[in-house]
């Protein structure tokens, strides 16, 4: 009984804080990605341009 709700509540937490890192982790590396890109992909095209 109220055991297994609070097992069910704390899975649920830790679920939710993960979820959260995972969200974080992703940003991140989309932000690297971006930034590669600029670097070795737009900046060069744009310096062909001039």
């Amino acid at each position: 009984g109220v055991v297994h709700v609070e097992k069910a509540l704390d899975s649920a937490r830790s679920a939710r804080k993960k979820k959260w890192y995972c969200f974080f982790i992703a940003i991140v590396l989309l932000a690297i990605f971006a930034a590669v890109l600029y670097i070795y992909v737009i900046k060069p095209m744009l310096n062909k341009q001039k």
